[in-house]
């Protein structure tokens, strides 16, 4: 399995295989300028049958929202308006597919594929302040 990049303005891909993203600077209490595009291939996997997403460390920005859109298809536009309903709870100790302490973003899975774009966003909060590069997300999944 790998992660893609993609530009978020055309759907272009930026990077194959990639290991982290960047929100780049962003004001408190405002969102990233531009939401990062991801999206999940499968390289050695015959086929997956099931696959999440979670939010497992907030780098400990813990008054920031962290937004999220998903789609099947590539769409222009999007921005953080877009993920200010869908935003992910924290899930520290996720250990795969039956965890239940957070529900997770489900990834559509297609003839075996993961289908689905991902469009992430953070808000850090009013008063947050400081860096962090501890941001992690986990895909936990079920593949033959």
């Amino acid at each position: 399995m790998k992660v893609n990049a993609f530009n978020p303005a055309n759907g272009t891909l930026l990077a194959e295989g990639i290991s982290g993203i960047a929100f780049g600077n962003v004001k408190a209490g405002q969102h990233c300028d531009t939401p990062a595009v991801i999206k999940v291939e499968k390289t050695t996997e015959n086929e997956f049958s099931a696959m999440k997403m979670f939010l497992q460390s907030n780098g400990g920005l813990n008054y920031s929202k962290f937004g999220y859109f998903i789609s099947g298809e590539f769409v222009t536009g999007v921005d953080y308006t877009y993920m200010t309903g869908t935003l992910f709870d924290l899930a520290t100790g996720v250990t795969g597919m039956d965890f239940t302490g957070v529900t997770g973003l489900d990834i559509n899975i297609v003839s075996g594929q993961p289908a689905d774009y991902v469009w992430l966003d953070i808000q850090p909060g009013q008063y947050e302040v400081g860096s962090t590069s501890s941001i992690n997300y986990r895909f936990v999944f079920d593949y033959t």
